[in-house]
């Protein structure tokens, strides 16, 4: 038996493949198609993914411009730039235009120019910072006003504290005060003076200082007024008496210094009076009575104190003339008052005898003239600055008072009312 043997074709290669079947054959072309398949199904995946992120990329960049533009609109409208720029017009009926903020609250109210111009997405934006704004604005008033609350409650419990102290003290020191009055004898001076510095040192300044208003000043004892050498007086209505107050600052210097010049021309003028007498004798400063009579009196009307002069000698016109003179420089030495030319007659006939006067008189005179030249030579070198103690000083200033005088009303009065308490300032408590 013989086996058939299947020699093979001889092709290009130089064999002849096998015979396939068509399956096998069909097998490289469905997977060519696949693969191809695949491919494009991979392209257009590939195309939808750049045209995704390009839709993506382009509704990021439209959000940043609707961010930019809700931004620019936000800040001209709260900067005020929008309303200057484009106002907006007045609402019906007469309403007001629209200023794009809330006056009561101090929020930003939307503007029709940027709810008609700008587009759905930067208006939305626009919106949410306004709502963001009028949020932030709206806490801090919320804050502001708990904090304007706390203060206030504490104010108030701080101030009934202090209204409670202030009421304890002053019942305190108004019960310390009724004792220590209780105790003293009120209708002396000494007793007074006792009270007030007790009060002083157990109480204070101030209550001190009421009590002696109310003791001296309140009962029109004391009274105040400002000298020519604008210094404060003290005056007594009871004693008479005029204190220099030595707590009262000297705000003029220049009148002090015109009253020291004033002294040094009456120191002067007593300087020749007593020369006068050195020289001729006492009887030099005599005033004869038939020459005072002249002098005053008038005939049919007409004054014949011409004819006084020619009824004295010399010296005795020289005093005339220097009496005269002292009369004008005295006068301003002294408080002015309405009742100044009778006290100052007074005075001159004090320091030079009445007409008719005898020889111990006229010498008498001359004392009194040297005396009061001491005073005025202290007041002239500034020793001293208290004009009080001018004969006629304390007289003049009890009459200004009582004529109403007074200090102006910017005049820094420092010294208390009582003299005996403040007279070297403020007593140690």
């Amino acid at each position: 038996m013989t086996i058939p043997i299947q020699l093979p074709q001889i092709g290009t290669t130089g064999v002849v493949p096998p015979s396939t079947s068509p399956l096998e054959a069909a097998v490289p072309i469905l997977e060519a198609l696949t693969q191809q398949k695949l491919a494009a199904a991979q392209m257009e995946h590939y195309r939808s993914l750049a045209e995704e992120r390009k839709a993506q990329a382009a509704q990021q960049a439209q959000a940043l411009q609707d961010q930019a533009q809700a931004a620019k609109a936000f800040y001209d409208h709260l900067s005020g730039a929008a309303v200057r720029l484009k106002p907006e017009k007045p609402g019906k009926e007469g309403m007001p235009a629209n200023t794009g903020v809330d006056e009561t609250t101090g929020t930003l109210v939307p503007l029709s120019q940027f709810e008609r111009g700008l587009r759905p997405g930067a208006l939305v934006g626009y919106h949410a910072l306004l709502q963001d704004y009028n949020k932030t604005v709206l806490q801090r008033h919320d804050e502001l006003k708990a904090q304007a609350e706390v203060q206030h409650n504490k104010a108030l419990t701080d101030l009934t504290t202090l209204q409670a102290i202030a009421s304890a003290k002053a019942a305190a020191d108004e019960g310390t005060t009724q004792g220590i009055l209780s105790q003293s004898d009120l209708t002396s001076d000494v007793g007074q003076r006792r009270a007030i510095q007790q009060v002083l040192q157990k109480v204070g300044v101030d209550a001190a200082d009421r009590l002696a208003k109310t003791l001296n000043v309140g009962q029109g004892r004391y009274g105040y007024i400002i000298g020519p050498d604008k210094q404060g007086y003290i005056t007594d209505s009871k004693s008479g008496g005029a204190r220099l107050d030595r707590a009262f600052a000297v705000k003029d210097p220049a009148a002090l210094e015109a009253q020291r010049r004033n002294a040094g021309q009456v120191v002067d003028l007593l300087d020749e009076q007593s020369k006068l007498i050195r020289d001729l004798g006492i009887g030099s400063s005599r005033n004869p009575a038939l020459a005072a009579v002249a002098e005053a009196s008038r005939v049919l009307g007409v004054s014949t104190e011409g004819l006084s002069n020619v009824l004295r000698n010399d010296p005795e016109q020289v005093t005339r003339m220097l009496r005269t003179r002292f009369a004008h420089l005295y006068v301003g030495l002294l408080p002015h008052s309405r009742s100044s030319a009778d006290l100052l007659n007074n005075l001159t006939e004090s320091y030079w005898a009445p007409a008719g006067s005898g020889t111990s008189l006229l010498r008498r005179a001359e004392r009194d003239r040297r005396g009061l030249r001491q005073i005025l030579v202290e007041l002239r070198d500034g020793r001293t600055t208290d004009w009080s103690r001018l004969p006629g000083f304390a007289e003049a200033a009890a009459a200004a008072a009582a004529e109403g005088q007074a200090p102006p009303p910017n005049t820094p009065v420092q010294g208390s009312t009582n003299p005996d308490d403040w007279v070297h300032g403020v007593p140690p408590q």
